[in-house]
């Protein structure tokens, strides 16, 4: 059922330690499958992160430029305890693996046609379109 990249939310709460677990919702990344897909390695997500000018990690949302999901564990977890990520999460994944490869100017093209659709989506006759500012 699951294959090796899948992306995957977790179907129950997943306690690691003492104090810490995983809530219901969380997504992640099957790393690797155990035995016959009795059990796989997960990287989990946690918060939204950009590095700073010093190389420390700040809090972010997913609009900032340069955002990306910490790595919050690799843990291991049962077929029961997750589910695979709705279609739209694992093409969202898909093109920030991909955007995290491109050259400046490919990203800059990239923003360009993503802005077009928005617009092409939101159109309506005599309705004038917002425009994107950083």
């Amino acid at each position: 059922m699951f294959r090796l990249f899948d992306s995957v939310i977790l179907k129950e709460s997943l306690r690691i330690s003492e104090d810490t677990s995983f809530l219901p919702g969380t997504p992640g990344t099957i790393v690797e499958i155990l035995g016959n897909g009795e059990a796989f390695m997960v990287e989990l997500f946690g918060n939204w992160a950009v590095c700073d000018e010093s190389g420390n990690l700040t809090d972010a949302d997913p609009d900032t430029p340069g955002a990306f999901r910490e790595t919050a564990g690799v843990e291991t977890v049962l077929s029961h305890q997750i589910q695979p990520a709705v279609y739209t999460e694992q093409i969202r994944m898909k093109l920030l693996r991909i955007i995290n490869l491109l050259s400046e100017q490919h990203l800059e093209e990239i923003s360009d046609f993503a802005e077009f659709l928005y617009h092409k989506q939101h159109q309506a006759p005599g309705i004038a379109c917002q425009q994107f500012h950083e």
